[in-house]
């Protein structure tokens, strides 16, 4: 129960009481608080307690006033310490009590419940149950409240918290996408059993398609891959493998037709070709012209370009010749075979981006009983390797 005061600060009376009709005195327990909520200092006030028979209007019944000692706002005390209440006030019709603190107005009466609750009138009976009603219903708007506050804070919580999932997750993925590249990097690259040049210093090239990690070789001004590409395409498959064996694809890279391997874009005799074709970002199909550059550099004369190329193994033996090369710079060419009855082990077979006429195109040729690499042509819906060369 609040109490307003004159002052710009009210007092509020909580009602702890027993009723026992015919009794002397009341016993009655408070709590003073300002306009504020805030419990009143320690100390001693005055109070006036006014018994009325109606809950708002009329004259008091009885009253007395009394000073009662606070201590964080709570005061005890009994009605009729100081003046008797009368006893035919106890006679079953309703009572209301009124607190006026400290010199402040009353606040709203509080009906006081009396024993012989049979005797009460229906009016008494009706009003003391639409007071309880509506403390009842004041309870139940508060617990809805409270119910609908914790539904929003757990809707809000849980979209914060799912939010904040999704964006762990997101990140655990770039994560482990970056974990996956960085190991592919640092990682070696698929051993086909044939031996690297432990003398060539090895540079690294990530596609990033596929994340398929090859080595990189420069060999005078240029850079190539020292690996057949093994790409194998976006949407869409292309090139095959050699007697559809992915072991072999593995080993040697995958086999390409002409169109394949140039993404169908137009033949290029320049140097470089210009020609991206399937190679990956930053490489390209090396053009008839920068084969011929290679093949210069590693033996002016061309006829041990070959031997200087080739794996030194991996080729079959031909006659008295083994087959196997020198791998002198690194480039390591593989008997990868392709289609038209050149065999892996015999030969290895690569494209240029330059064709010719009636639908061949040129390419590069190296053969287990030969020191030179061959230039030839051959129909373009043939499978053959590809070598990439750094844009």
């Amino acid at each position: 129960m609040r109490n307003e005061r004159r002052k710009p600060w009210s007092a509020a009376g909580i009602l702890a009481c027993a009723i026992i009709a015919n009794a002397a005195t009341l016993p009655y327990q408070g709590l003073a608080t300002d306009s504020k909520g805030n419990p009143y200092a320690d100390g001693s006030h005055p109070v006036v307690f006014s018994l009325y028979g109606a809950a708002s209007g009329g004259t008091s019944l009885w009253s007395e006033t009394q000073t009662v000692a606070t201590s964080k706002g709570l005061f005890s005390t009994s009605l009729g310490a100081v003046k008797v209440v009368p006893d035919n006030l106890f006679n079953g019709s309703a009572l209301y009590l009124g607190v006026a603190f400290d010199g402040g107005a009353e606040g709203g009466r509080l009906l006081l419940g009396t024993p012989p609750w049979a005797k009460a009138s229906d009016s008494s009976r009706a009003s003391h149950v639409a007071d309880s009603a509506k403390a009842v219903a004041g309870l139940g708007d508060s617990v809805s409240l409270l119910r609908a506050k914790i539904r929003t804070d757990s809707t809000s919580q849980a979209a914060q918290l799912a939010s904040n999932l999704s964006t762990l997750n997101a990140r655990h993925v770039a994560d482990s996408v970056q974990i996956y590249m960085l190991q592919s990097m640092l990682a070696p690259p698929p051993s086909s059993g044939i031996p690297w040049q432990s003398a060539i210093v090895y540079g690294s090239l990530t596609d990033t398609r596929d994340g398929q990690v090859y080595r990189t070789v420069r060999i005078g001004n240029q850079v190539w891959m020292a690996q057949n590409l093994n790409f194998a395409g976006t949407g869409s498959t292309i090139g095959v493998c050699y007697s559809g064996s992915n072991d072999s694809c593995a080993k040697y890279g995958r086999l390409y037709m002409w169109s394949e391997a140039m993404a169908n874009a137009a033949s290029s005799t320049s140097n470089p070709s210009g020609v991206q074709g399937v190679c990956p970002t930053g490489w390209h199909v090396p053009s008839d012209s920068e084969w011929t550059t290679l093949r210069k550099f590693v033996d002016p004369t061309s006829t041990t370009d070959g031997t200087k190329l080739k794996s030194t193994g991996g080729w079959l033996p031909n006659g008295t010749i083994s087959g196997n090369g020198k791998d002198t710079y690194g480039f390591r060419a593989l008997p990868g075979g392709g289609s038209n009855a050149r065999s892996v082990g015999i030969s290895g077979n690569w494209w240029t981006a330059s064709d010719t006429i009636l639908s061949n195109a040129t390419y590069l040729g190296m053969f287990n009983s030969t020191t030179n690499v061959s230039k030839e042509i051959d129909g373009e819906i043939n499978d053959l390797s590809l070598r990439c060369a750094q844009d």
